[in-house]
């Protein structure tokens, strides 16, 4: 999964969501999941789509971390 694309476009979701990502120790609404799998499905082009299962919540997570770790040094 090491192939990504971030765009512009994806660089600003990234940003704007980037309160979720960095705090993986919480509940997330259904329409906050469906913004981190979109999200994750426009950068590393996969089909995900939420499922009830935290570990991969989590997984999705952290691979959108290491994406806004890339635009975003030390985070």
């Amino acid at each position: 999964m090491a192939q990504f694309n971030i765009d512009d476009q994806a660089k600003q979701a990234l940003l704007e969501l980037k309160p979720l990502i960095q705090h993986q120790n919480r509940a997330y609404s259904s329409i906050e999941q469906d913004k981190i799998y979109a999200l994750f499905n426009r950068i590393y082009s996969q089909k995900k789509s939420p499922n009830g299962c935290g570990s991969c919540l989590r997984s999705t997570l952290t691979s959108l971390k290491k994406a806004l770790a890339i635009i975003e040094p030390g985070v």
